[in-house]
C-alpha cells in the first residue's frame, strides 16, 4: 500500500521545489532511510495505530527540523492534524494578533508569510 498526501508549500519552499523539478531532477526530496547491507535498520517504525477513515478531513503540516542526536542531522516532520483542531487552533492564533487597522484582515492558508515554512 501506498499513501501519498498533497501538501501547498510555503513561498521559499516552493521556490525551491520549482528549481529542483526544472532541473529535471526525479528523485525525492526526503525520504526515510534503507540500509541494503542492515534491512533492520531502514525504514520509519510506527509507534502507534494511524487510521483514517475516508472522508476525514485532516490538516498536514510539514516543519524543518533537526534530529536530536549529536549529529542535528536535518529533516522534515510532517504533522496530521484533525482539520477542526487545526481551524480551532489558527484562529485563535489570529484572534490573539494585534490588529494595525480596523481594515485588517484575517489570515487564510493562502498568506505565505504564516506559513510554517
Amino acid at each position: 500500500m501506498k499513501l501519498t498526501f498533497k501538501a501547498f508549500p510555503g513561498k521559499l519552499f516552493k521556490e525551491f521545489l520549482d528549481s529542483f523539478r526544472e532541473q529535471g531532477n526525479k528523485f525525492p526530496i526526503g525520504e526515510s532511510l534503507l540500509f541494503l547491507d542492515n534491512k533492520e535498520s531502514g525504514g520509519w517504525e510506527i509507534k502507534e495505530d494511524i487510521m483514517l477513515k475516508a472522508g476525514t478531513k485532516v490538516h498536514v503540516q510539514i516543519w524543518g527540523g533537526q534530529t536530536n542526536n549529536e549529529k542535528k542531522s536535518t529533516v522534515c516532520n510532517i504533522e496530521i492534524i484533525p482539520f477542526e483542531q487545526a481551524w480551532t487552533d489558527a484562529k485563535t492564533r489570529d484572534a490573539a494578533k494585534p490588529k494595525d487597522n480596523a481594515n485588517s484582515t484575517s489570515n487564510s492558508s493562502s498568506d505565505d508569510e504564516d506559513m510554517p515554512f
